[in-house]
């Protein structure tokens, strides 16, 4: 069984410190789909949800094309289940079992009505070695807190993934083990460059997702 996120009971949690402060939360499953290269958003096996440039339209759209196929199964590890769409088209079905969901009310006390009753998945398809579409359910949370007279906090819910504009759909080659590590280097992001994902930075270096640009591993 899967060990509860506390991390999505602290809206209410919060606010047990404090007499007559009332809110709540709730920890839900959100279902998303969207072509792929995707715009100002990080999506990952560890996390996802927007950038913080995201449908901001003064600034500009930074695509996420996601790892190469190689790369992909590199870092995800092996699907639980994997689908021939056609010969050169193949999509990898991860599923997740005893999410922890529910809500979580509070006055003065919350008192946590969570769950593992809740079952998500991650879709990804490639066509060829690049990634083209992606579909996903996972754990959402939302919720405020308020103290009268005084203060008022909450979080949003992650908002779904949007596909880039055709102007901001251009992605780098996808890498594969045959590529010449010497050419990579002097063709993809050193320190400070922008990137979305770690294949787009030289080797040593990775994608920082919170900046979208290459840092080096501590």
């Amino acid at each position: 069984m899967r060990m509860p996120n506390f991390s999505t009971l602290g809206i209410a949690l919060l606010s047990s410190v404090t007499a007559g402060c009332f809110g709540g939360g709730v920890v839900y499953m959100t279902e998303c789909e969207s072509s792929v290269p995707i715009c100002n958003y990080k999506y990952s096996k560890e996390e996802w949800g927007p950038t913080e440039n995201f449908g901001k339209m003064d600034y500009p759209q930074v695509p996420n094309c996601l790892p190469s196929k190689e790369n992909f199964l590199a870092e995800w590890g092996r699907p639980s289940d994997t689908i021939m769409v056609s010969e050169d088209e193949v999509t990898f079905v991860y599923k997740t079992v005893d999410i922890w969901c529910g809500v979580v009310p509070t006055w003065g006390v919350p008192v946590p009505l969570v769950v593992p009753a809740c079952e998500g998945f991650d879709r990804i398809t490639f066509k060829g070695d690049k990634a083209t579409y992606l579909q996903f359910k996972r754990v959402n949370k939302t919720g405020f807190a308020t103290i009268p007279m005084l203060w008022a906090g909450g979080k949003m819910p992650n908002p779904c993934p949007k596909p880039c504009t055709p102007k901001a759909q251009e992605c780098p080659q996808a890498q594969n083990s045959s590529f010449d590590r010497e050419q990579h280097s002097q063709t993809v992001g050193e320190v400070g460059d922008r990137c979305s994902a770690d294949a787009e930075c030289q080797e040593g270096l990775f994608c920082y997702r919170l900046s979208s640009s290459c840092q080096r591993r501590e």
